[in-house]
């Protein structure tokens, strides 16, 4: 079997952030004068995975990205002082085929994140509430971090509901749906993100 290209030779599924990333790469080496947002949206569409459920990634969330490896110095803007002109990219910092964790701040997310110390925590634990849940993932969060991922990840189906909430008594769960490895996420749109399928599982305009 040929060996993949090497912007996408990457351990499972693609996430969305993986597929911005590698058009990132691909298109520096395309175009080293720089490319457009529009330019990684066209790649990631035509160069989709097969299992992929869409083929485009939304504009805003490319955007997002691209912002977020300006600021944490992986991307530079030419002309960052126009601000009426269609902004044109330059890759300074390739650090591989592993996309950059980074918030559109430019801050380093840290493998641990609070979604994902949950996600393992929903694995060890057989019966839980929010409060259970949120002291066994060991890590610092906001209460109502943890409860809001318990109450999404059971209306996508993942937890069964085993207690309904009542005043003073939160909601038990029980972990129904484990796909894999890496945490279910909870995209800004409000859709769900299952990186070990590759795809989008949940969203309120069709699940509700």
């Amino acid at each position: 079997m040929a060996r993949k290209p090497i912007h996408l030779e990457a351990t499972g599924k693609l996430t969305l952030r993986d597929r911005i990333w590698a058009a990132v790469r691909a298109l520096h080496k395309l175009q080293p004068d720089g490319f457009t947002r529009r330019n990684v949206e066209s790649w990631v569409a035509k160069r989709a995975p097969a299992e992929a459920t869409a083929r485009s990634i939304n504009e805003n969330t490319i955007e997002s990205y691209l912002k977020g490896l300006v600021a944490g110095a992986y991307l530079r803007r030419k002309d960052p002082a126009a601000a009426y002109q269609v902004a044109v990219y330059q890759l300074v910092r390739d650090v591989g085929v592993e996309a950059p964790r980074v918030a559109c701040t430019g801050r380093e997310i840290a493998p641990g994140d609070c979604q994902t110390n949950l996600w393992r925590a929903m694995k060890i634990l057989k019966a839980f509430d929010w409060r259970e849940l949120r002291a066994a993932a060991a890590v610092e969060l906001a209460p109502a971090t943890a409860k809001f991922y318990c109450q999404f990840l059971a209306r996508a189906g993942y937890l069964k509901v085993l207690r309904d909430a009542k005043p003073g008594t939160p909601a038990a769960y029980r972990l129904v749906r484990n796909t894999g490895p890496r945490a279910p996420q909870i995209q800004r749109s409000r859709h769900l993100y299952d990186p070990n399928l590759g795809e989008v599982v949940w969203h309120p305009e069709v699940n509700s």
